[in-house]
């Protein structure tokens, strides 16, 4: 029997199911804590590592495997022959972008719940399966970066979506399941509650101080040694409160709010970016699982200007494990002092 979806009643079935599986924002009353529920997370694939000479299963970013990936793909360079980057929707995303903001209030338990909308993208920076952000060129490296401004700009186009958040998970550790290098793009409906306590302190700093926090934090971090390097116009510092060792922080010198307009800066940064993890690579003998988080402002149709805000880059190397304090109090134990670590790190030779 063949479903003619066509039909009303049919249609409306395929609508329900639709509904009940999206993803959800759950809030606490109490802590103001936000929670995705997901339930189509749990169906990622995940690798399993090799054992006893056995062959790793069918990687779906490898070339030749692009029928595994979903459609539409959204970039492709080199656009004929073979591809150097590609970009796709995750098949497993959190959010999708047809999808309804739906808002529920259930009266038994107090609690909210809100069907979401937004995108869920996967770039793939590299053809080759063992590449790393050590071993990827330099050319791969900028047209990762180009491919990131790209898609910020083009999904901050819809009027629904309110920001645009990328990140790189690299090893188990870090929340990886695939071991080929790629990054990942989730665009919300809302301004994650992070992002807007860093967008409130930044204008309330401003607003008092007349002066960017952000040159305030570089200055303070030049003076008390906590700079790992520099260049013209970028800078990369172990920050004062580092939540886990090694920690960097990597912004521009100057006012840039949007990544997406830091013309001109792409080789510069993938420079620094490789440099950076060398550093920590060599100090610590072997590439660690990080988390890689891009911060940049909320798309203009949020707010016109923002005059306050710079964007910025978060690595975040997995040399520590979290838990009950952290989970318990939102705070962090980390093991090393911050100055400690940024000398070791200036001191390795390149």
């Amino acid at each position: 029997m063949i479903l003619n979806i066509d039909r009303p009643l049919v249609k409306f079935i395929f609508i329900l199911i639709s509904i009940l599986i999206m993803t959800k924002i759950r809030e606490s009353r109490l802590t103001k804590i936000r929670v995705l529920i997901a339930p189509e997370r749990s169906k990622r694939p995940r690798e399993e590592p090799k054992t006893n000479g056995e062959k790793e299963g069918k990687c779906p970013f490898c070339p030749g495997n692009e029928k595994i990936t979903p459609p539409p793909e959204i970039l492709r360079w080199p656009h004929e022959g073979p591809w150097d980057l590609r970009c796709f929707p995750n098949k497993f995303g959190v959010f999708k972008i047809e999808a309804e903001t739906i808002y529920e209030e259930n009266e038994d338990e107090e609690q909210e719940t809100e069907n979401v909308r937004g995108a869920h993208e996967i770039i793939v920076e590299t053809p080759e399966h063992e590449d790393n952000i050590l071993t990827i060129s330099q050319k791969r490296l900028e047209n990762m970066l180009g491919a990131y401004k790209d898609r910020i700009l083009d999904l901050s186009k819809d009027h629904n979506i309110k920001y645009v958040q990328i990140f790189v998970n690299c090893g188990a550790e870090a929340g990886a399941t695939l071991k080929h290098s790629h990054s990942q793009i989730i665009a919300t409906s809302y301004i994650p509650t992070l992002v807007k306590t860093e967008l409130n302190r930044a204008r309330g700093y401003y607003e008092t101080h007349n002066k960017s926090i952000f040159d305030w934090i570089i200055e303070k971090d030049k003076k008390e040694g906590r700079v790992v390097k520099e260049s013209d116009n970028l800078i990369i510092c172990v920050p004062y409160a580092a939540r886990v060792p090694f920690e960097l922080f990597l912004a521009p010198k100057d006012n840039v709010p949007y990544f997406e307009h830091s013309h001109g800066r792409i080789g510069e940064l993938a420079w620094l970016l490789k440099d950076s993890f060398l550093r920590l690579e060599k100090i610590l003998c072997s590439l660690p699982a990080y988390n890689l988080v891009l911060h940049t402002a909320p798309p203009k149709h949020v707010m016109e200007s923002y005059p306050f805000f710079r964007w910025h880059i978060e690595i975040i190397p997995r040399t520590t494990k979290l838990g009950g304090f952290e989970f318990g109090c939102f705070e962090y134990i980390n093991p090393e002092l911050p100055e400690k670590v940024a000398e070791s790190l200036r001191d390795i030779i390149i």
